[in-house]
């Protein structure tokens, strides 16, 4: 037998309509997907903020006044400078804070911030070994106390001794 034409034109159009709706469903799902995480992997968080920043139109100053920091604590925000913060933990809260004063995703900016601390082999601030472990100044102070404690207590005994004898 040989085939129709008629019958193999209206084959060829139904498989086109079918690729055609492949192709957009294909699409489709490329685009959620793309919504997803629109920044790109190699963002900075400080790249991040400082785009943002400009994308709301507001200056350093303006940012810093909001978030209670120097303008050039917000510079260093923008410029990755985290080691110029008394601690990561610090560095985390005003990027959660920056991101919401912006309006953009905290979490976001969080996983961009982790990943850059990360590839720069920074601490980020998720250990919480240090928050176990007692640093040397408490150790030192608690020395202090101890032998000031007991040159009091010595100091008493003598007084006591000195005015029974007397």
């Amino acid at each position: 037998m040989y085939p129709d034409p008629e019958n193999e034109m209206d084959d060829n159009v139904e498989s086109q309509e079918i690729q055609a709706e492949t192709e957009s469903e294909i699409q489709a799902e490329k685009s959620a997907s793309a919504n997803i995480s629109a920044v790109p992997e190699y963002v900075t968080p400080g790249k991040y903020l400082l785009t943002e920043r400009e994308k709301a139109g507001l200056n350093r100053a303006r940012v810093g006044q909001a978030l209670g920091l120097t303008e050039t604590a917000v510079k260093n925000l923008e410029t990755n400078g985290f080691e110029l913060f008394p601690g990561s933990v610090y560095v985390r809260g005003y990027l959660k804070n920056y991101a919401k004063l912006l309006g953009t995703e905290e979490d976001e900016l969080i996983a961009i911030y982790d990943r850059y601390c990360a590839d720069h082999q920074l601490d980020n601030g998720r250990s919480t070994a240090d928050l176990t472990s007692m640093p040397a100044s408490q150790g030192d102070t608690k020395k202090i106390i101890f032998w000031v404690g007991s040159l009091l207590a010595i100091g008493i005994i003598a007084f006591v001794a000195f005015s029974a004898l007397t």
